[in-house]
Protein backbone atom coordinates (compact mmCIF):
# COMPACT_ATOMS: atom_id res chain seq x y z
CA UNK A 1 0.00 0.00 0.00
CA UNK A 2 2.82 2.35 0.96
CA UNK A 3 4.62 1.58 -2.32
CA UNK A 4 1.48 2.36 -4.33
CA UNK A 5 1.15 5.79 -2.73
CA UNK A 6 4.81 6.52 -3.39
CA UNK A 7 4.54 5.33 -6.98
CA UNK A 8 1.36 7.37 -7.51
CA UNK A 9 3.05 10.47 -6.03
CA UNK A 10 6.08 10.09 -8.28
CA UNK A 11 3.87 9.51 -11.32
CA UNK A 12 1.78 12.62 -10.51
CA UNK A 13 4.94 14.72 -10.13
CA UNK A 14 6.28 13.51 -13.48
CA UNK A 15 2.99 14.36 -15.21
CA UNK A 16 2.95 17.87 -13.69
CA UNK A 17 6.58 18.52 -14.68
CA UNK A 18 5.96 17.18 -18.22
CA UNK A 19 2.84 19.35 -18.63
CA UNK A 20 4.69 22.44 -17.38
CA UNK A 21 7.58 21.68 -19.75
CA UNK A 22 5.20 21.28 -22.68
CA UNK A 23 3.45 24.58 -21.93
CA UNK A 24 6.81 26.37 -21.60
CA UNK A 25 8.04 24.90 -24.89
CA UNK A 26 4.84 25.87 -26.75
CA UNK A 27 4.97 29.42 -25.39
CA UNK A 28 8.68 29.73 -26.23
CA UNK A 29 8.06 28.70 -29.84
CA UNK A 30 4.82 30.64 -30.29
CA UNK A 31 4.77 33.37 -32.93
CA UNK A 32 4.70 36.80 -31.31
CA UNK A 33 3.78 40.08 -32.94
CA UNK A 34 3.31 43.45 -31.29
CA UNK A 35 2.81 45.41 -34.52
CA UNK A 36 0.51 45.30 -37.52
CA UNK A 37 0.94 47.24 -40.77
CA UNK A 38 -1.90 47.76 -43.20
CA UNK A 39 -4.09 50.04 -45.24
CA UNK A 40 -7.24 51.59 -43.82
CA UNK A 41 -10.48 50.07 -45.08
CA UNK A 42 -12.86 51.83 -42.72
CA UNK A 43 -12.97 54.15 -39.71
CA UNK A 44 -16.01 53.95 -37.47
CA UNK A 45 -16.08 55.63 -34.09
CA UNK A 46 -12.78 54.89 -32.39
CA UNK A 47 -12.22 51.68 -34.35
CA UNK A 48 -10.20 51.26 -37.53
CA UNK A 49 -10.48 48.34 -39.93
CA UNK A 50 -7.10 47.54 -41.50
CA UNK A 51 -6.01 45.08 -44.17
CA UNK A 52 -2.38 44.06 -43.92
CA UNK A 53 0.19 41.90 -42.17
CA UNK A 54 1.40 41.18 -38.65
CA UNK A 55 4.98 42.39 -38.20
CA UNK A 56 6.92 39.45 -36.77
CA UNK A 57 10.60 39.85 -35.93
CA UNK A 58 12.86 37.13 -37.32
CA UNK A 59 10.04 35.60 -39.41
CA UNK A 60 10.21 37.16 -42.90
CA UNK A 61 8.31 34.14 -44.24
CA UNK A 62 5.16 35.53 -42.58
CA UNK A 63 5.39 38.79 -44.58
CA UNK A 64 3.83 37.30 -47.73
CA UNK A 65 0.57 38.14 -49.47
CA UNK A 66 -0.93 34.80 -48.46
CA UNK A 67 -0.78 35.96 -44.83
CA UNK A 68 -2.62 39.23 -45.50
CA UNK A 69 -5.59 39.61 -43.17
CA UNK A 70 -8.16 42.11 -41.96
CA UNK A 71 -8.19 43.28 -38.35
CA UNK A 72 -10.22 45.70 -36.25
CA UNK A 73 -8.15 47.94 -33.95
CA UNK A 74 -9.53 49.94 -31.05
CA UNK A 75 -8.13 53.21 -29.76
CA UNK A 76 -8.31 54.60 -26.26
CA UNK A 77 -7.61 58.04 -24.79
CA UNK A 78 -4.07 56.80 -24.16
CA UNK A 79 -3.35 55.84 -27.79
CA UNK A 80 -0.49 57.90 -29.20
CA UNK A 81 -0.92 58.92 -32.87
CA UNK A 82 2.22 59.98 -34.75
CA UNK A 83 1.99 61.64 -38.16
CA UNK A 84 5.04 62.00 -40.39
CA UNK A 85 4.77 64.58 -43.15
CA UNK A 86 7.07 63.88 -46.10
CA UNK A 87 7.61 66.96 -48.28
CA UNK A 88 7.80 66.08 -51.97
CA UNK A 89 10.20 68.11 -54.12
CA UNK A 90 9.09 70.82 -56.51
CA UNK A 91 9.46 69.88 -60.20
CA UNK A 92 12.10 72.56 -60.69
CA UNK A 93 14.17 71.03 -57.87
CA UNK A 94 14.40 67.65 -59.60
CA UNK A 95 17.35 66.62 -61.74
CA UNK A 96 17.21 65.71 -65.42
CA UNK A 97 15.94 62.21 -64.70
CA UNK A 98 13.10 63.63 -62.53
CA UNK A 99 13.94 61.20 -59.70
CA UNK A 100 14.58 61.76 -56.01
CA UNK A 101 15.54 59.74 -52.95
CA UNK A 102 12.88 59.54 -50.26
CA UNK A 103 15.59 59.45 -47.58
CA UNK A 104 16.75 62.92 -48.73
CA UNK A 105 13.34 64.56 -48.40
CA UNK A 106 12.36 66.87 -45.57
CA UNK A 107 10.26 65.08 -42.94
CA UNK A 108 8.43 66.29 -39.86
CA UNK A 109 6.92 64.14 -37.14
CA UNK A 110 4.25 65.30 -34.74
CA UNK A 111 1.75 63.80 -32.37
CA UNK A 112 -1.77 64.40 -33.69
CA UNK A 113 -5.38 63.79 -32.71
CA UNK A 114 -7.67 61.06 -33.98
CA UNK A 115 -9.59 63.80 -35.82
CA UNK A 116 -6.42 64.71 -37.75
CA UNK A 117 -5.90 61.06 -38.69
CA UNK A 118 -9.48 60.90 -40.00
CA UNK A 119 -8.99 64.11 -42.01
CA UNK A 120 -5.76 62.78 -43.53
CA UNK A 121 -7.49 59.50 -44.44
CA UNK A 122 -10.30 61.37 -46.21
CA UNK A 123 -7.79 63.09 -48.50
CA UNK A 124 -5.06 60.43 -48.82
CA UNK A 125 -4.79 56.71 -49.33
CA UNK A 126 -2.96 55.73 -46.16
CA UNK A 127 -1.30 52.84 -44.46
CA UNK A 128 -0.88 52.62 -40.72
CA UNK A 129 1.55 50.86 -38.47
CA UNK A 130 -0.07 50.05 -35.14
CA UNK A 131 1.56 48.82 -31.94
CA UNK A 132 0.16 46.97 -28.97
CA UNK A 133 1.60 46.19 -25.57
CA UNK A 134 0.37 42.59 -25.87
CA UNK A 135 0.98 39.80 -28.36
CA UNK A 136 -1.58 40.37 -31.14
CA UNK A 137 -0.50 37.67 -33.58
CA UNK A 138 -3.47 35.93 -35.14
CA UNK A 139 -6.02 38.13 -33.39
CA UNK A 140 -8.73 39.82 -35.44
CA UNK A 141 -9.50 42.53 -32.88
CA UNK A 142 -7.18 44.26 -30.42
CA UNK A 143 -6.38 47.55 -28.65
CA UNK A 144 -3.45 49.65 -29.79
CA UNK A 145 -1.10 51.83 -27.79
CA UNK A 146 0.43 53.65 -30.77
CA UNK A 147 -0.40 54.46 -34.39
CA UNK A 148 2.05 55.90 -36.89
CA UNK A 149 1.48 56.94 -40.49
CA UNK A 150 2.98 59.05 -43.28
CA UNK A 151 1.42 61.64 -45.54
CA UNK A 152 2.96 63.14 -48.65
CA UNK A 153 2.88 66.92 -48.79
CA UNK A 154 2.69 68.18 -52.37
CA UNK A 155 4.83 71.18 -53.41
CA UNK A 156 1.72 73.41 -53.75
CA UNK A 157 0.72 72.58 -50.16
CA UNK A 158 4.13 73.49 -48.75
CA UNK A 159 4.72 76.72 -46.90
Amino acid sequence: MQNRKLLFGILAAVVVVAAAGLLWWQNKNAVKAYEFAGSIEQIQGTEIKLNGLFVVDNRPDLASEKNRTTVQVSLSDQTKIIREAVYLPKPEDLGEDKSFKVDDLRKEQEQVTFTQLQTDWETNQMSLRVKSDKNIYGKSKFKVSEISYKVAVQPLDQQ
